[in-house]
């Protein structure tokens, strides 16, 4: 068969099938499939959790904490303005440090930190906030590590999510629809406008 009437062909589905609400549907209904997939056993809108302080620039533990690479830090110049970051959730962790905080650390005293929380802040954040400030304050007031976390799967360590599960069955589903659907509308077409006998001629 001539390639150029195959194209010819191929580009006239194109411009004909957007318009069909079968072609639509086999095209949109695997990607809203994945979504829905990916919004109930994946992490689609997991994301690092998002702290704000206010503290001096000179503040070592400040210093540790934006350093994390587990944390987005985000440093307020007041606690008016902290505030109202985390009062709209752009940030999900406060940290207000008062004056001296590191020197009173290093002295042995108990500083008072405030914290501040947005109300739909997951738990995941935090934990992750609570222990990258436990590290930091160690290591500012010269405590030394003495626990060492190893995480250990139980079962089979290589167990795969349930979103790369699915995925094979979303691919065959994209195949199978597309396979059946588009090829079946586009013949009924044909036949409705009589074009057929035409198209198998050519």
């Amino acid at each position: 068969m001539n390639p150029k009437r195959i194209g010819t062909l191929f580009g006239k589905e194109l411009r004909q099938g957007a318009k069909n609400f079968i072609f639509i549907y086999a095209i949109v209904t695997p990607l809203l499939l994945s979504l829905m997939v990916a919004l109930l056993f994946g992490d689609l809108f997991s994301q690092t959790p998002r702290l704000g302080v206010v503290a001096d620039t000179s503040s070592d533990v400040a210093r540790a904490l934006g350093q994390n690479s587990g944390l987005s830090v985000r440093r307020f110049a007041s606690e008016a303005s902290v505030r109202d970051a985390v009062a709209r959730g752009q940030v999900e962790v406060a940290l207000i440090f008062p004056p001296g905080f590191d020197e009173a650390l290093r002295t042995g005293d108990e500083p008072e930190l405030r914290q501040l929380r947005w109300g739909e802040a997951p738990l995941n954040s935090m934990i992750i906030t609570q222990s990258a400030l436990a590290r930091a304050v160690g290591e500012v007031a010269g405590v030394e590590q003495q626990i060492s976390v190893n995480p250990v799967a139980l079962g089979d360590a290589s167990t795969v999510s349930w979103t790369d599960h699915l995925l094979p069955m979303i691919v065959l589903m994209t195949i199978i629809l597309g396979g059946i659907l588009v090829p079946a509308t586009s013949l009924v077409e044909e036949k409705q406008r009589r074009t057929l006998s035409a198209l198998t001629i050519t």
